[in-house]
């Protein structure tokens, strides 16, 4: 939604100072409000970013793999010398 469109709904609802949110949404004060509220959904199109989304969701993917070929290749440190603890105490 642009400036120009959040602006003349706004005044089609007596809707008071628009303003758009870092994240993209639209809020204004309604008519007898003293909160900043969320403009309703059918006055608000979100911005879609999939290519962001996308990137965020590739390097999730690839700390996790990360993360568990770390884990896998020093549970053997840990887990040795339990089982052969145990082995000694039967």
């Amino acid at each position: 939604m642009s400036d120009s469109e959040a602006e003349q709904w706004c005044q089609q609802n007596n809707w008071t100072e628009p303003r758009q949110l870092e994240l993209g949404i639209w809020v204004a004060f309604p008519p007898g409000g003293f909160i900043e509220t969320p403009l309703p959904m059918q006055g608000q199109r979100s911005k879609a970013k999939p290519v962001e989304y996308l990137l965020e969701m590739v390097l999730v993917a690839i700390v996790s793999a990360a993360m568990i070929a770390i884990a896998v290749i020093m549970s053997p440190c840990f887990i040795e010398p339990i089982v052969n603890r145990r082995r000694t105490n039967c």
